[in-house]
């Protein structure tokens, strides 16, 4: 059970920073990532932040990256035991 709520909450994080990317931007583009902000005045929008920020909280959930690995020895020794 454990294994399955880490798995999606980590998809849950990664998929509403990429729609709040997607929302801000209208592409998924890593050169439009940088290149757009830059052309709209410079400044980086409270949106676009929000949804890097997590993105990088879901793909560190899932490659378990400090401070996301505190949770994965827990979480797989339980997915092992039946």
């Amino acid at each position: 059970m454990k294994y399955l709520v880490l798995a999606g909450a980590s998809a849950a994080f990664l998929l509403l920073g990429m729609a709040l990317v997607y929302a801000e931007l209208g592409t998924m583009e890593f050169a439009a990532l940088v290149a757009r902000p830059a052309a709209l005045g410079g400044g980086y929008s409270v949106l676009l932040l929000a949804g890097v920020a997590l993105m990088v909280v879901g793909i560190g959930f899932k490659l378990a990256v400090v401070p996301f690995h505190l949770w994965t020895p827990d979480v797989y020794q339980g997915a092992r035991r039946r």
